[in-house]
């Protein structure tokens, strides 16, 4: 019974096959038909910019409400993705102000 016996009973593989495909439809399917719609009211660079930090939002989440933690490799790279980001968004203000 369980992994060790190397069978699972049917309802736990229902419920497994359940959430793997909530998952898949809400975590895929769901989220992109949300971005779509919200692309309509972003121009495209700031669109571009608003997606580009999701990585850091993610990170942000997991350790917040999961509690994982990142190694000094994954913070410096979060770091990086950020300054670029702030980079780029800052150089879009000065285009935009006309200076």
């Amino acid at each position: 019974t369980g992994f060790v016996g190397g069978t699972l009973p049917y309802d736990i593989l229902a419920r497994m096959a359940a959430s793997i495909v909530w998952v898949g439809a809400m975590g895929t399917a769901g989220l992109v038909a949300c971005q779509a719609y919200g692309q309509r009211f972003v121009n495209p660079s700031d669109a571009n910019l608003i997606y580009s930090t999701q990585p850091i939002f993610t990170a942000a989440f997991a350790y917040l409400l999961l509690g994982e933690k990142m190694n000094t490799a994954e913070c410096i790279g979060g770091a990086v993705l950020l300054c670029a980001v702030l980079l780029v968004a800052g150089k879009r203000k000065d285009k935009l102000d006309g200076t």
